[in-house]
């Protein structure tokens, strides 16, 4: 992304980023409380 491409409100079209790969991970509470429970799992391992 170049300088020139990002607006006044720090934002830039969709058409300017080429392949983005963005990826978010955390650690506490609030990412163990997302796992799904036990029975989803279940399902999800046989099916």
């Amino acid at each position: 992304i170049a300088s020139h491409d990002i607006n006044e409100d720090n934002t830039i079209l969709s058409t300017q980023i080429a392949e983005a790969q963005i990826r978010y991970e955390g650690k506490g509470p609030l990412k163990e409380n997302q796992r799904p429970g036990i029975l989803s799992r279940v399902l999800s391992f046989l099916f």
